[in-house]
Formats: C-alpha cells, sequence, structure tokens
C-alpha cells in the first residue's frame, strides 16, 4: 500500500496506534481508505482500517463515527450500508462541530443510488432537517455546508429563493475552504461561482472572473483525478459546457472590440 499523504509517517502512526492512541488510529485508516485510490484497497488493508475506526469510536472519539459512517454510506472499506451509516453519523453528532453538521445534513439532502451518484430527496421533512443542520455548519463556517446552504437558496429548496444570498453564501465557501482537503464541495463551489457570474445570478455578469473560476475547476479536477478521486460525471460534463460558453462570449466580445 503507498500512502499520499507524505507528511504521514505511516508506520510510526501504526505505533501509536497499536498503544491505544485514538488519534493515531484514525489517521492510519483514513490513510488505508484516503491515501491512495489508484491503487486497489486490498482486504486485509480495508479490515485494519475499519477496525481503528471502531476501536476509536469505542473510545468515545466522535470523528471517528463521523468517518464510519462516511465508511458505511459510501461502501468504502465495507459493504455500503445506510443505515449503519446512519447509525454512526448520529453517534457522532455535536452541534459545535461543523463535520458534524455536514454529515448529518449530507445525509438528509441526500441519498446514494447503487452506482455511487448521489441524489437530492424530495422529503419535506429531509429537507427541513438537511436546512438546519447546513445552518448550523454554516455558522461555524464550514465551507461545505455553506456551499449546501447557498444551493437550497438558489433553488428555493425548503428556504425561499433568493439568488443574492446564495451568491453570497457560494463566495463565503470560497473563502473559507482549505485548499489542502480534498472537500466534497471544492469543485462544485468553482462551478457555481462561474455559473453565477457568466449568468449575472445574484451578481452582476463578470465574464473574465467566470473563466478564473471555470479554470480553477479544470485544474483542480485534473489534481483529482491524478490521485484517484473522480467528481460525478454529469458535474464534469456541467463544467465543460461552461468553460466552451464563457470562451464563445469572450470571443464574440473580443472580435467586436
Amino acid at each position: 500500500m503507498k500512502i499520499y499523504s507524505a507528511s504521514l509517517n505511516y508506520f510510526d502512526e501504526i505505533k501509536k496506534a497499536e498503544a491505544g492512541d485514538a488519534k493515531a488510529m484514525i489517521r492510519v485508516a483514513f490513510a488505508i481508505l484516503h491515501g491512495n485510490k489508484t491503487e486497489k484497497l486490498q482486504p486485509e488493508e480495508a479490515e485494519l482500517a475499519i477496525r481503528y475506526y471502531k476501536r476509536a469510536a469505542e473510545l468515545g472519539d466522535k470523528s471517528a463515527m463521523l468517518d464510519l459512517g462516511g465508511c458505511y454510506m459510501s461502501g468504502r472499506g465495507v459493504e455500503r450500508d445506510a443505515k449503519e451509516a446512519a447509525r454512526w453519523y448520529e453517534r457522532g453528532w455535536d452541534p459545535d462541530d461543523p463535520a458534524a453538521c455536514y454529515c448529518l445534513g449530507w445525509l438528509n439532502r441526500y441519498d446514494y443510488l447503487n452506482d455511487g451518484e448521489e441524489v437530492p430527496t424530495s422529503d419535506a421533512e429531509r429537507i427541513t432537517k438537511a436546512v438546519q443542520y447546513f445552518k448550523r455548519g454554516a455558522e461555524l463556517l464550514n465551507p461545505d455546508c455553506l456551499y449546501e446552504l447557498g444551493e437550497l437558496y438558489l433553488t428555493g429548496t425548503g428556504v425561499p429563493e433568493e439568488e443574492e444570498k446564495a451568491f453570497c453564501l457560494f463566495m463565503k465557501a470560497y473563502e473559507e475552504r482549505d485548499g489542502d482537503v480534498l472537500s466534497d464541495s471544492a469543485l462544485r463551489i468553482y462551478l457555481r461561482f462561474a455559473e453565477c457570474l457568466h449568468h449575472g445570478i445574484g451578481t452582476e455578469v463578470d465574464l473574465e472572473e467566470a473563466l478564473h473560476f471555470i479554470q480553477l475547476f479544470r485544474k483542480e479536477n485534473r489534481r483529482r483525478v491524478s490521485i484517484g478521486e473522480t467528481e460525478a460525471e454529469h458535474v464534469i460534463e456541467e463544467a465543460e459546457q461552461e468553460w466552451i460558453a464563457i470562451n464563445r462570449e469572450l470571443d464574440a466580445v473580443s472580435g467586436e472590440g
């Protein structure tokens, strides 16, 4: 197994984990499951990762509970089990933890199809819960929650439709993102920014800025592909269409000048 994170001393972390260090258990488990997706995850590696997560969870570490929920939701290291995912997410809930807000918000907002594609729910009760979790996460400046809340305001789902508020939330999500972290929404933040600036959604039209953000999308997508991280195909297609349209309009403006 090759570890993607060069900053992690894997074998030292193993020693700490075996000595009962819950945080080391989580770091090792995460490295195994997410460190290098270009190589096939071996069954014995997956078993070790899940064992470490469960041991850390038994020690009361809520971040381990959330990570376990993510494993069961995505089927990474274990068989997919939505009920088990929900159980671990709920055990890991902490209103002052931005990651917990996002996990519980996501759990209520989306369903996973068998192919791993996420699909927004139409269940009004779940949407209401998702709004509450995302709002709390947005208060804690979690970029994923800020983005998801922006999506809800953009479409008027569970909240009033407010394009300017949606744009402001996307902007805040962009400002709060960590470029070194492979967050769920980073690519989508770039895409929504490009679309808003291209079409004047909640802000003034600015084709140059729209181009800048769609270029950021393409650059980040290439980086993710290089380490085995993939985005939903429909998002990639949407971004490519946006790239083409923005460049076509810029060329037309340049020709008029």
